[in-house]
């Protein structure tokens, strides 16, 4: 069987974890001593350790305090989006930095804009309309329309 190709992202969320441990072990403090030093959970530090959890960059920066180092927050980046294709990772970086959102549909018309006739097709034509939704399509179409 052929080696399995390398992603490069779940690959820097072992490097973090491993730079964890070996930090933890060089230094030779125990999850609860890193817990008074840091203000963090010891259980939480402990799965932050060995990978069980993702962490925050507010806990790896205190961790780069701790350990006097100042790569943990930039590891943490980079793993951060492990498991996402290179091309959607370009997206949920975007999309966790933006403060609005706008959306565009060609083919279809925002509740607050639709007029009854249009609301009452697009209700009658939905492909998982369930029986009690035919039922109530009128009620449906009053509390959606505006004419």
């Amino acid at each position: 069987m052929p080696a399995r190709k390398s992603t490069g992202t779940a690959d820097a969320k072992q490097v973090l974890v491993k730079e964890l441990q070996r930090l933890r072990e060089a230094s030779g403090f125990s999850y609860r001593e890193l817990a008074e030093l840091t203000n963090y959970d010891a259980s939480y530090l402990q799965r932050l350790h060995t990978g069980e959890s993702n962490g925050s960059p507010e806990a790896l920066a205190a961790l780069d305090n701790v350990y006097s180092t100042g790569h943990l927050r930039g590891l943490w980046e980079l793993s951060k989006s492990a498991g996402f294709t290179k091309y959607f990772r370009k997206f949920a970086t975007l999309e966790a930095q933006a403060i609005s959102r706008a959306d565009y549909h060609a083919s279809l018309i925002p509740g607050i804009l639709q007029t009854a006739a249009y609301a009452r097709e697009l209700l009658r034509t939905h492909p998982h309309r369930s029986e009690g939704v035919k039922s109530d399509l009128p009620r449906f179409v009053i509390a959606r329309s505006w004419d």
